[in-house]
């Protein structure tokens, strides 16, 4: 228990009246085909559903998706690089949108058809992962610079994916992104080809800031021509709302007025590295809000980010992208992994399921400490003030004023002792708290049922602790 002479000075409070940014909800990626050159003679799957007989997929997508499973609303696909054979000279690419992507779809189904179950609806982010490599100046699988005149075939392909997913397999999409990570420069030889020493990334292209303004526009264009207005297009994914900040892209797109006009969403993933090296990154939110000023409207998605340790400050990390970033909605990273199939091991290894082969699977601790948060944050509530005066302990809320869903707040406390917090609670619609906690200990456990006695509760937090208060 932590010291008594202090508890006394602690202070927490959650400001339903204090509402931030619309919430669209938290998400999970399915990642199937992401290293290999060649998916006939080397299919890959890295969510590991090849390898599940068909009713333990159900079970995990009941676990993620069901009426008690994390509660996420948005979904993200990869398109990668296999979907178009290099044409004919004077003919058309023939499009296989299925074959490298068969699991992936299972996933984004299943989501859809439980939530709709539920009354509730799903979005999807859709990424370009990577072009074939005849689209490239080297010609090659990974090349790393986008040939100019094959800029009309890379928008076809873009809106052949978007109206295969809408239309033909008929999933929610809602936004498309532009590239994954393409600011990463360092990821080829000077001459724009594979470093051996980098075998072990998934697909990209190099999008220079320049580059991704110019396609903003073209890819809006592209799309309305197809008769799919309502797919926004997304800017891209830096590795860290840092480099979207501080890289250049931000500049990019305010300097070109057509491209702030045709942006739909503002995205990138959201890696946190503090320290001055070649992975460096932080939720510097300077270029979004920038953009902020001239589109009020735009939201922010975090469209990837580390599971940390699958622990209490891998929450801790995710409040920090809620309340620093702006975000309006926050992916992790592969939410279901067969770890053994990442060339030279997952430099992000946390995940919410993990699958080991021949048929078996585990829930991992990243599922139990994302489930508070996800449960919390449903699509259409508000992100609300917090605040509290220990640097251990932090409070992520949301307001479900004008949705279906309570209010809701989450405590975390990263520090290593039980916490009695006091926290003053504002403006909620609510008289009572249910509790829900997940530490060492506990999986999403019943932590009890709570009044407010004079707007105010206070619960005993373990140590390494994330607990979600659901209204009632």
């Amino acid at each position: 228990m932590s010291d008594p002479l202090y508890t006394h000075l602690l202070r927490a409070r959650v400001d339903f009246t204090h509402r931030l940014q619309p919430w669209d909800g938290f998400g999970l990626n399915y990642v199937q085909t992401c290293h290999t050159p060649d998916p006939v003679a080397d299919p890959q799957d890295y969510g590991g559903f090849d390898t599940l007989a068909d009713e333990e997929i159900e079970r995990i997508l009941d676990l993620l998706f069901g009426p008690d499973g994390l509660g996420c609303g948005v979904v993200k696909m990869f398109l990668d690089p296999h979907h178009a054979a290099q044409p004919i000279a004077g003919g058309a690419p023939a499009y296989d949108h299925r074959r490298t992507t068969g699991s992936m779809l299972r996933f984004a189904h299943g989501a859809r058809q439980r939530m709709a179950r539920q009354g509730r609806e799903l979005s999807i982010l859709g990424t370009l992962y990577g072009p074939p490599g005849w689209m490239t100046r080297q010609g090659t699988f990974r090349g790393r610079d986008l040939d100019p005149a094959k800029e009309q075939a890379l928008l076809d392909y873009l809106v052949d994916w978007a109206h295969f997913l809408l239309i033909r397999e008929g999933l929610p999409l809602r936004h498309l992104s532009l590239h994954n990570e393409g600011e990463c420069w360092r990821r080829w030889t000077p001459e724009g080809f594979d470093l051996p020493r980098d075998t072990g990334h998934d697909y990209n292209l190099h999008w220079p800031p320049e580059q991704v303004a110019a396609f903003v526009p073209r890819l809006r264009r592209a799309l309305d021509a197809a008769g799919l207005p309502d797919v926004g297009v997304a800017n891209g994914e830096t590795f860290s709302w840092s480099r979207f900040s501080g890289w250049g892209y931000a500049d990019a797109l305010l300097e070109d007025a057509q491209a702030v006009e045709a942006l739909g969403l503002v995205t990138s993933h959201g890696f946190y590295n503090p320290w001055p090296h070649r992975w460096q990154g932080s939720h510097d939110p300077s270029g979004f809000l920038r953009l902020r000023e001239r589109r009020p409207d735009l939201k922010a998605w975090t469209t990837s980010a580390s599971w940390g340790k699958m622990d209490a400050q891998m929450a801790w990390e995710w409040h920090h992208q809620i309340a620093q970033a702006r975000i309006s909605a926050l992916i992790p990273w592969a939410c279901c992994q067969r770890s053994r199939l990442w060339a030279g091991g997952d430099p992000n290894p946390g995940t919410a399921i993990r699958v080991a082969g021949e048929g078996t699977w585990q829930v991992e601790p990243g599922y139990h400490f994302y489930q508070p948060l996800s449960r919390a944050g449903q699509p259409g509530t508000t992100v609300c003030a917090t605040s509290c005066n220990e640097g251990g302990i932090f409070l992520t809320a949301f307001s479900g004023a004008g949705s279906p869903h309570p209010d809701a707040f989450v405590l975390t406390n990263c520090t290593d002792q039980t916490w009695p917090v006091p926290v003053e609670v504002r403006g909620s619609r609510h008289a009572a708290f249910r509790a829900r906690c997940t530490d060492a200990r506990s999986r999403f456990a019943e932590a009890g049922r709570h009044e407010l006695e004079a707007g105010r509760l206070v619960y005993a937090a373990p140590p390494g602790s994330v607990t979600g208060f659901y209204g009632c």
